[in-house]
Order: C-alpha cells, then structure tokens, then sequence
C-alpha cells in the first residue's frame, strides 16, 4: 500500500504554507485596532459547524512554513507582508474515513489596512507566474508519496462571483508503485472580500471534498458581515 513520506497538506494558511509566513502567536499588534481586524478575521474562519458533523479537528500552525519552492519565491515575498498584518487560521478539518488522511479542508484570513492592500495582495496570485509555482507545489506533492512513479499538474478554478473577486487553482498529483495507485487533488482559493483576504484550502482523494463550495461561501458571508 502506497503511504506518504510527509504531509500532503499545503493549504493554510491556502493556506498555511501559501498565504502567510509568519507564526500564529505573533499575529497582529497590540492596537485596538489591530485587535478588532483580528476579530474580523476569525468571523470568516473554518467552523466546526461548516463541515461534516463526523470529521475531526486539529490546531493549525502551520502559518509559519516557508514553501522552500523556488518557483514560489515571489508568493512567499508577498506572503511574508501579508503576514505582518492581523489575520487568523482555522484547525485542519479532517475526514476520519479516509484512509489515506488526505480529505481535509482549512483556511486563514488576513486582514488589510485598505482595500487597496488587499488587492495588491491577492494580485500576487493573479499572476501569470503563479501557475509555475501551483505546477512545482503539485509535483511536490505526487513526489511525498513513496511509489515508484508520480504524474501531477495544475489548473485554474472557476471562481467567478466569490467575494468581490477570487482567483483559484487545482492541483492533481498521483503515483503509483505498480501495484497500488494513490490520488490526491487539491484546490487553492483566494478570495478578497472588501480590506480582507480568505486562503481557502481544500483536499480529498478520489472524490471532491463534501460540500467545498458551501463551506467557503459560508465563510466569505460571515466575513462581509463582519466587515
């Protein structure tokens, strides 16, 4: 049976590793202002309420890992301002049924002074290089497994009309050690809602995660009511 060398969860922080380098505990300021933008974020926040009442939760730290992925090195720039700002990560949200551990979704929220920090931000993921890093992220992910031969790709998501605008990759890796096959997608969301930035993370193996796209859409209404 085909196993993982190491975690095949990239998200956040869409998350965790792709939108925010900096440590949970030192998010955000001591302002009151700050402290607010930080409460704004946690409404827009993964709920335990949003999934599958049987999937199971874990803390999340990961909104300090580096991509180490020289292709991404302009998103981790980005990335490394973005997480000077306020913001907040959910838990992993995980399918028990799996497996393979790989049906999981999370998210983070980053906060902006303006709008116009947020945009800028979210215009790092627009960026036509980004595909290259979402190409070398998925052969990352299809060369954790330990089989003997990996295939992977990426694509860009339909997600017109999230927010007030949204830009969104899927990839695919899978590999096979001649025998057993293993599969994996994942897909990467950001989405701009006014002065604020969701990185939305999604996973699953043969089969889409359940409800993925109720679950962000929850997220991003608790967000504008927020703002």
């Amino acid at each position: 049976m085909l196993t993982r060398t190491r975690s095949t969860l990239v998200i956040v922080g869409v998350a965790a590793t792709l939108l925010g380098l900096a440590p949970a505990a030192s998010a955000g300021g001591s302002g009151s202002g700050e402290r607010a933008d930080r409460r704004i974020a946690e409404k827009g926040l993964v709920r335990a309420s949003d999934v599958p009442d049987d999937w199971e939760s874990t803390p999340s730290d990961d909104v300090g890992d580096s991509s180490d992925i020289s292709e991404c090195e302009d998103l981790d720039e980005a990335n490394a301002d973005a997480a000077e700002r306020p913001f907040a990560e959910s838990p992993d949200f995980v399918d028990p049924d799996d497996p393979n551990e790989t049906t999981q979704v999370e998210n983070a929220v980053f906060v902006f002074p303006n709008a116009r920090g947020a945009k800028r931000f979210l215009g790092a993921y627009q960026d036509e290089a980004t595909f290259d890093c979402m190409s070398a992220i998925a052969q990352a992910i299809a060369e954790s497994f330990d089989g003997t031969e990996s295939e992977s790709g990426a694509a860009t998501l339909d997600v017109d009309g999230v927010g007030d605008d949204a830009v969104g990759y899927r990839l695919d890796a899978e590999a096979s050690d001649g025998t057993d096959r293993i599969a994996i997608e994942v897909n990467i969301i950001a989405v701009r809602v006014g002065r604020a930035i969701i990185g939305f993370g999604a996973q699953a193996g043969s089969e889409d995660v359940p409800d993925a796209d109720e679950i962000l859409d929850a997220t991003v209404r608790r967000l504008e009511r927020a703002l």
